[in-house]
């Protein structure tokens, strides 16, 4: 009897193990928005949001095709992992965002970054409400670089300045709802009047009062 309990507490300890440091690799589809007035139809600019939390802030987009490897899924089915191409980064992505699923790999994602992350001094500064609220200040852009990528890994805020996946391939200017300001200062979260959120440099986008918000979540 000893000896079969050892066995099976072996097996039980290697099976845990591998569940907790192994996750499964997706390729990303664009994925349907989760709220507002465009609930389930194809987000904008397609492909699927990373976010800092589930129904977070945007700090990123992954491209359809490209890779995510889940670590952990909520019960509202948001995806905590990493997003393996382009910006090489960790957080949350979004319900019906997963396509095929093609491999698996280590995790890579800390239990520590996954609870930074959660608070929004993380990532930025000079947000557009107080904390957990969703309102937004308008703004405006004037021949505006506006890329769906700046950071490049999870080390904030250290991994700004990386621009990558230009939005429209040529500067914006028109109308735009302002989110946050990255720590460095560099750029704004924005979302242009397509619906697509992204980054703008700071320098060009003038908002139209700056009542902004540095409280914790």
């Amino acid at each position: 009897m000893r000896k079969t309990f050892t066995q099976a507490a072996i097996v039980a300890v290697l099976f845990t193990a591998s569940t907790v440091v192994a996750g499964n690799i997706w390729t990303i589809q664009t994925a349907p928005n989760p709220s507002g007035p465009t609930t389930g139809q194809p987000i904008a600019g397609g492909g699927a949001w990373i976010t800092n939390k589930p129904q977070g802030y945007y700090i990123g987009r992954i491209m359809v095709g490209q890779r995510f490897n889940v670590q952990e899924t909520s019960p509202a089915n948001w995806h905590f992992g990493r997003a393996m191409d382009t910006v090489n980064m960790c957080g949350w992505t979004m319900p019906g965002s997963m396509a095929t699923k093609v491999g698996s790999t280590s995790d890579s994602c800390s239990a520590a970054t996954r609870s930074a992350l959660f608070q929004r001094l993380t990532i930025g500064k000079n947000f557009s409400s107080a904390g957990n609220t969703y309102a937004v200040i308008g703004a405006t852009a004037t021949n505006c670089p506006f890329y769906y990528n700046y950071f490049y890994g999870t080390d904030y805020p250290n991994n700004e300045g990386a621009w990558a996946n230009s939005v429209y391939g040529v500067n914006y200017t028109g109308r735009v709802d302002y989110r946050y300001q990255t720590r460095q200062g560099g750029a704004y979260v924005v979302r242009d009047a397509n619906g697509i959120w992204g980054f703008m440099p700071s320098y060009c986008v003038a908002l139209d009062h700056y009542g902004v918000f540095n409280d914790p979540d």
